[in-house]
């Protein structure tokens, strides 16, 4: 936005922080509908999980291909569709975030650490990986592309949730371990 749109970030500090703004605000939102959609057993725990999945990340997917075919002298179409895809993507808040406990209440510390560690790790590859996408900041074309490859990622993992995630406590949970095995023997 600073590089192709000429806005001054550090002097706007609302612009800055509209879109966590929405993510925040539509987060109670979409936690609210997710839990009214299993309380009224309208859809069951991992049919919603999917659902909201799929809603945090393809309309964020949706809106940055829109960003990334946008006019760039357009900042409030621009301003708009990144609220759009921020706001929208608190909605794997009720998606693949809580599912952890719905699989496994018994090591659903350990499976979040796993995941958002993984997460952290693409977290920090991401920015290195841009620096060789886009040599000249200024380039929108070159941004372009950043935006389809994140939007590409956001519906490969919607697919793969959609495909292998489960709302059902996994067998595994239950399962003991060699220590409380012996534990279980004295």
């Amino acid at each position: 936005m600073s590089n192709i749109m000429n806005f001054n970030i550090k002097s706007n500090s609302v612009l800055s922080a509209l879109p966590y703004l929405v993510l925040w605000l539509l987060s109670f939102v979409f936690s609210y509908v997710a839990d009214l959609l299993i309380n009224k057993s309208i859809l069951n725990i991992g049919a919603t999980r999917k659902l909201f999945n799929s809603i945090g990340l393809i309309v964020p997917a949706i809106a940055l291909v829109l960003l990334g075919n946008s006019d760039y002298h357009d900042a409030d179409k621009a301003v708009a569709l990144l609220v759009i895809a921020v706001g929208a993507n608190s909605a794997v808040l009720c998606g693949y975030h809580v599912n952890h406990i719905d699989i496994s209440p018994n090591h659903s510390g350990t499976i979040m650490g796993i995941t958002n560690g993984s997460s952290n790790i693409f977290g920090i590859i991401a920015p290195l990986f841009v620096q060789f996408i886009v040599t000249n900041e200024h380039d929108p074309n070159q941004w372009q592309v950043v935006f389809y490859i994140t939007s590409g990622i956001y519906v490969l993992a919607s697919v793969i949730f959609i495909i292998f995630a489960s709302g059902e406590v996994q067998p595994w949970n239950d399962e003991i371990s060699p220590n409380d095995k012996e534990k279980e023997k004295v």
